[in-house]
């Protein structure tokens, strides 16, 4: 039979996960309503700052509230392939990270698993059915830091060869945007809450614009996608998400470019117009198919570029008395390739 309080709590409405376990712990509702929450702070953590619970004890009744498994801690880190597709600063403003994944199932630390647009995001980019294990905010917060610290450690390789490139990659707050303003072009730094793939695809765009790159190379492989900045005419590696990824990101790109999304066994072009700190940027797109996948290079042109005189060029003397010889003839051609 239902509680005397369980029924007074269904007549007065809908009653929420954070609400169940509220009365769990015998808090009563004109306590709830004197709680304030603060920007970036859980339901849980205003609750322990007012008093009201201890340590993870509202963690653990959201837990049993939502018939979820609980954890006070996350000793063992997840492995480094699981967070190469999942922004840092998307699991510190959403509190989850992803922990293991087997087969089709993936284990996902939560700290409030009533948000569900969160799991949605983690589902769609991961392609995989969630198993939450809900962990109090203190532990998951330190938890994130510890595995994407470890993990930047463990690729030091990969981040010489970024920072010998002078490339940089992170999310910045403000940066992942795709609206389109009334000339039809794109603007990067106005600030939207989008999903994984817009703000890892529109953070590519950004950071390859900042560093100077020439190109991006989208590269799908049998376990990962190489994604890559062409910088002085050198490739360099910048990221490695899981193969899996790669669809979706390239079914992101050929939305922008108002390509055929559908459509993976031929070639297709496209174009997309950037605005980067109020810096016009042509993107040519070409999306060959693979073995693996579809090969994706997206080239950077920017329209405010400056062309070079001649000397400026860079070229040895000895060529450019060459070249100046040979434009200054009256007929034949000269072939620029590369």
């Amino acid at each position: 039979m239902e509680s005397t309080r369980s029924q007074e709590r269904h007549r007065n409405g809908p009653v929420t996960l954070d609400q169940e376990a509220a009365a769990a712990l015998g808090i009563s509702s004109e306590a709830l309503d004197r709680v304030r929450q603060r920007d970036g702070q859980t339901f849980g953590e205003a609750l322990a700052e007012a008093g009201l619970v201890e340590g993870a004890a509202f963690a653990r009744a959201l837990a049993s509230a939502a018939g979820l498994p609980f954890a006070p801690a996350l000793p063992v880190l997840p492995a480094r392939e699981l967070l190469a597709g999942l922004p840092m600063p998307y699991a510190r403003r959403h509190l989850v990270l992803p922990l293991a994944r087997e087969d089709d199932r993936l284990a996902v630390a939560v700290a409030n698993p009533a948000a569900l647009a969160p799991l949605d995001d983690l589902r769609f980019l991961f392609q995989a059915r969630l198993r939450p294990l809900v962990v109090p905010a203190p532990a998951l917060r330190d938890a994130i830091t510890r595995a994407y610290d470890a993990a930047a450690s463990s690729a030091s390789d990969a981040m010489e060869a970024m920072a010998g490139a002078g490339v940089v990659l992170e999310l910045p707050e403000g940066a992942d945007p795709l609206h389109a303003p009334s000339d039809g072009s794109l603007d990067l730094l106005e600030a939207g809450d989008e999903a994984p793939v817009i703000r890892l695809v529109n953070a590519l765009l950004f950071e390859a614009v900042k560093a100077g790159a020439s190109d991006i190379h989208l590269e799908p492989f049998e376990r990962t996608t190489a994604v890559r900045f062409r910088i002085d005419g050198i490739l360099h590696d910048v990221l490695a998400p899981p193969a899996r990824v790669h669809a979706t990101l390239a079914a992101r790109v050929k939305i922008m470019a108002g390509l055929d999304i559908a459509e993976r066994r031929l070639p297709q072009d496209g174009r997309i117009r950037l605005r980067v700190a109020g810096r016009d940027i042509d993107v040519r797109v070409s999306l060959v198919p693979t073995g693996f996948g579809e090969r994706v290079v997206l080239r950077l042109l920017d329209r405010a570029a400056a062309l070079l005189d001649l000397p400026e060029l860079g070229l040895a003397p000895a060529a450019a008395a060459v070249l100046d010889r040979l434009l200054a003839q009256s007929h034949g051609i000269i072939l620029v390739t590369g």
